[in-house]
């Protein structure tokens, strides 16, 4: 998916997606801030037009794969849908090694690095 300057995709007939786009290798997130009913129209409105996009160009995004996270305790969760299937709903995000929760603690983050640094410490106490 193209990104201009503006992180927005311009599309054939003008409409543009108006969520933050986050573009890496074959990993495409749309994100946004979802506070109120409009909010949340919006976000399925930018899921809708992303979809005619990858219709247009034949690009099908794998539904299975895709996933919303609800970032905070005090925001409203909506279903949202892409190509008319159901998005599923996670509880953890990765992105270039860093795990996020939706609660925003650390937690799984810090139980990751401790068992790789136990296990790269075992691994030169073998080599004693």
């Amino acid at each position: 998916i193209g990104k201009n300057e503006l992180g927005t995709i311009n599309l054939k007939n003008k409409r543009r997606i108006a969520c933050n786009i986050s573009k890496f290798a074959d990993d495409t997130k749309l994100g946004g801030s979802v506070r109120c009913e409009e909010d949340a129209k919006r976000l399925q409105g930018d899921l809708n037009r992303l979809a005619e996009w990858a219709n247009t160009w034949q690009m099908q995004p794998n539904v299975g794969k895709c996933e919303v996270t609800h970032f905070g305790g005090k925001i409203r969760k909506a279903d949202y849908y892409l190509n008319g299937g159901s998005l599923g709903k996670g509880e953890v995000q990765q992105d270039l090694g860093v795990t996020v929760e939706q609660s925003l603690k650390v937690g799984v983050q810090v139980q990751q690095a401790v068992r790789k640094a136990n296990g790269m410490l075992a691994f030169i106490a073998r080599g004693f």
